[in-house]
C-alpha cells in the first residue's frame, strides 16, 4: 500500500510539509545569518531534511489527522531551527514563520490547532512558553515493547 495506511486527509499534508519546510528553511537562511555572537547560526539542506525525517517517525496509529500532523511538522521544526536560537527576537519570529506557514500553506489557523496549549484565557499562542508545551516522543512506551509510537504528549502528569 503506497500509503502506508495513513488516511487521506493525513496524506494531503504531504506536499504542504514539503512547502512549509521550504518556508521555514529560506527564512532561516535569509534571516538568521551567523554573526560572531551567533556563529552557530550555519544552516543548510540536511536541516530540511531533519525535519522531514522527524515527520516519517510517527505512523498510522499515531498520526491520524491533519492537525497533529501540522503539530508534528511545528514541533520537528522548532527541534531542527528554533532550539539552535539564542535570543527572544529571532525565537519569536520565528514562531512568528511558523504562524504565517501554518496558515498559508496548510490552510488553517495556528490558533486553533494549538488551542490546549493555550494558557489561561488566552484566545491566540503568541509566547514561547506556551509553544514549549508541544511535545512529541517515543519514551512512554515500555523498554522491550516491540513497537515504539512518536506520539504527541498532550499529558504531562503521565510523562
Amino acid at each position: 500500500m503506497a500509503n502506508n495506511g495513513f488516511n487521506a486527509e493525513v496524506i494531503k499534508t504531504e506536499s504542504k510539509v514539503i512547502q512549509g519546510t521550504n518556508r521555514v528553511y529560506k527564512f532561516a537562511m535569509e534571516e538568521l545569518l551567523p554573526t560572531p555572537a551567533k556563529s552557530h547560526y550555519l544552516f543548510n539542506l540536511r536541516d530540511f531534511s531533519k525535519v522531514i525525517l522527524g515527520m516519517c517517525m510517527a505512523d498510522k496509529d499515531t498520526l491520524d489527522t491533519p492537525e497533529i500532523a501540522i503539530r508534528l511538522w511545528v514541533h520537528e521544526s522548532l527541534r531542527v531551527f528554533s532550539d539552535r536560537l539564542v535570543n527572544l527576537d529571532d525565537r519569536l519570529a520565528f514562531l512568528e514563520v511558523l504562524r504565517d506557514t501554518v496558515r498559508k500553506i496548510f490552510g488553517t489557523n495556528f490558533d486553533n490547532v494549538f488551542e490546549h496549549l493555550l494558557h489561561g484565557t488566552n484566545k491566540e499562542l503568541h509566547t514561547l512558553d506556551e509553544i514549549r508545551g508541544l511535545m512529541f516522543t517515543d519514551v512512554l512506551t515500555p523498554n522491550g515493547a516491540p513497537k515504539r509510537p512518536y506520539e504527541e504528549i498532550r499529558d504531562t502528569e503521565k510523562l
